[in-house]
This record gives structure tokens, sequence and C-alpha cells, in this order.
């Protein structure tokens, strides 16, 4: 904190780089999507006895922009320590900033969240084990080991968006303004860290070297020559 007692600081710096790692474990993202595998209409029981009827899914449409047009905070970084009554100061709009807290969902609200977790949070499991991850996605990941395919990506960010999947004239705009909303969004949320640096290299020696490297990821032999893949030695935000 005492190299930054004289200037602003718009960003977290290698001084506080304990705090960017606290928030870094700390993110935690939601559903993308929460369905049953399968649903068939009068058939398909939800609720005890009730039967399906209909499925619909609800999109957040452009929810990072929304995020960025918020107050965030800015400048020195400041850290507290907790103190009594910091929760009531936050409610009051006291105090604004990031709350580092330990939470969980009561044991009586359980069953009114059953269908909707308000809570998410980080957790290693072993994505090979049937048992864990179920047998649906299982046979999906020995698939997809096989195939080497590829999830499309589709994201929805505007009302041209919209536009465009009911009017194919509009379909390239619809295009080109996802584009212009997923920029928006841009730095502020790229994860740096999972840059790599693509080497071709076709010399045996200097392959060794950079397999010897603290900075080596990973090599894919080529005809004569070997693709490796080095985390990048310096970041800059």
């Amino acid at each position: 904190m005492e190299s930054n007692a004289n200037r602003l600081v718009y960003s977290i710096d290698k001084e506080q780089k304990e705090i960017y790692s606290m928030m870094k474990a700390n993110i935690a993202g939601g559903p993308s999507i929460i369905f049953n595998r399968y649903a068939k209409r009068n058939e398909t029981k939800i609720r005890g006895d009730k039967q399906c009827k209909k499925v619909i899914g609800f999109d957040a449409n452009a929810l990072y922009l929304w995020a960025l047009g918020n107050d965030m905070p800015c400048g020195r970084l400041v850290k507290e320590e907790a103190y009594d009554g910091i929760i009531q100061d936050i409610l009051d709009d006291k105090v604004f900033g990031f709350l580092e807290c330990d939470i969980r969902t009561p044991d009586h609200l359980k069953d009114y969240f059953a269908e909707m977790t308000p809570i998410f949070k980080n957790v290693l499991i072993v994505c090979t084990n049937e048992n864990v991850i179920g047998t649906h996605m299982h046979a999906y990941n020995v698939s997809r080991e096989k195939q080497r395919a590829k999830p499309a990506r589709k994201l929805i960010v505007s009302d041209a968006r919209r536009s465009g999947d009911v009017d194919e004239s509009k379909v390239m705009i619809a295009e080109m303004m996802k584009l212009v909303g997923n920029s928006a969004f841009s730095r502020s949320g790229m994860d740096m860290t999972k840059h790599k640096e693509i080497k071709l290299e076709p010399n045996d020696d200097a392959i060794e070297r950079k397999i010897e490297h603290f900075t080596f990821h990973g090599l894919e032999e080529l005809n004569g020559a070997c693709e490796l893949t080095m985390t990048k030695r310096r970041i800059n935000f």
C-alpha cells in the first residue's frame, strides 16, 4: 500500500497481488440453463404428479453490458477489516466495494430454492467419474474426447439479435451487433492468465530447452517439428 500512497490506481497492482488472487478464487459462474435432460408433454411428471405441459427458457439479454453500466469501485485500493455493523453500513450505502464473507442457504429455505439455488461456489470434481457427473455427461465427455469437437459459441446480447432471428435480411446486422456488445465487455472480464504462446520448433536441442523451461505448457508433434505451447512470462493488466 505504501508504494501507492501518492498516486491513484485504477487496477490492482502487484503490491496487492494477494487481493487479486482472493478475488479470482471467489468468482463463481452461475448456471447457463437448468432443465431436466428430457421432458415430454403430457407424460413427464413434475412436482409430484403434475404433468409437464410446456418448457420455457428465459435468457438474460445483454447481461454483461448491464453489469458494466453499474457503478464499480475505482481509485486507490483500500482494504478494511470487518467491524460490527458493516453489513448495515453496506445496506445503508455507507460502504461501497467488495465484501468477502461466509454465506450459506439456511436449512429452512433449501426446499424453496431446490430448483434455483441462490448461491454458487467453485468445487473441484473428478470429471472422469460417472458417479460424480452422471451418465449423460460421462457419455458426452467420452464422445467429445474421441471426436475432438468444439462446442458452439452462441451469445445473444442485443435486440438486434432478436431481429436477426426473425428476419433473414437482418442476420448480418445481428451478428455485427453481437460483436459490438461483446467488445464492450472485452478486457474487463478477460482472464489473461490463460493466454498462451504457440511456437513451431524443428530443432531438437531447442525443443529440449523449451520443454525444460518453466513456461512450458505442452507440445504436439508435427511432421519433422513440434508445436510448443508456452505460458506467458509476463502479463500486463
